[in-house]
């Protein structure tokens, strides 16, 4: 297993190689970027990941659609599902991202509302998400979070998926429910 890996740069923020600490939801990374103009990202990955798209435009594609993506949406990529998605060439995006995996994965996915017919979603309260993205991510915590002990680190790492998870299917109760 890589060792836990962090990248800190002004437009570049993410905390990688986590060790899987549950078998229920397992954090695998995190992060934050603001993409320079026409990034581009095309490869299927092992784990789910919500991007969260925070400032600027960019687009998606996925089983054979594309979609142009603007401040307050998100959207998933499914394990092993092949993606592309990229920046803007003159309003390049911001984005957070959760990647995550585990044998609960899948049906908290389904519960916040995506499916592979409903890759891309309104986002929720991005402050509250962008909060629990950005914990480890501060040099304060970070310090806290990669020197826990191995029996603690796991609960820090669920507690932070569990947390994320938690907002997005909350949102998407809100979200559908009768007025």
């Amino acid at each position: 297993m890589p060792n836990v890996k962090y990248t800190d740069s002004a437009t570049f923020r993410c905390l990688e190689n986590l060790k899987e600490g549950s078998l229920d939801i397992s954090l695998i990374h995190t992060g934050k970027e603001h993409c320079p103009p026409g990034h581009i990202c095309s490869m299927p990955r092992d784990e789910f990941i919500i991007h969260f798209v925070l400032d600027g435009t960019g687009f998606y594609s996925a089983g054979g659609q594309t979609w142009s993506l603007t401040p307050g949406q998100m959207f998933v990529i499914y394990p092993n599902e092949p993606v592309t998605y990229g920046a803007d060439e003159t309003n390049p995006w911001t984005y957070a991202w959760i990647g995550f995996r585990g044998i609960r994965a899948h049906s908290m996915v389904r519960e916040c509302g995506f499916s592979k017919n409903q890759l891309v979603l309104p986002a929720p309260d991005q402050k509250i998400i962008l909060k629990h993205i950005a914990h480890p991510l501060l040099p304060e915590h970070r310090k806290d979070s990669l020197c826990l002990t191995p029996t603690e680190f796991p609960v820090l790492l669920c507690s932070l998926s569990a947390v994320v998870i938690s907002v997005l299917h909350r949102f998407a109760l809100y979200k559908n429910c009768p007025v």
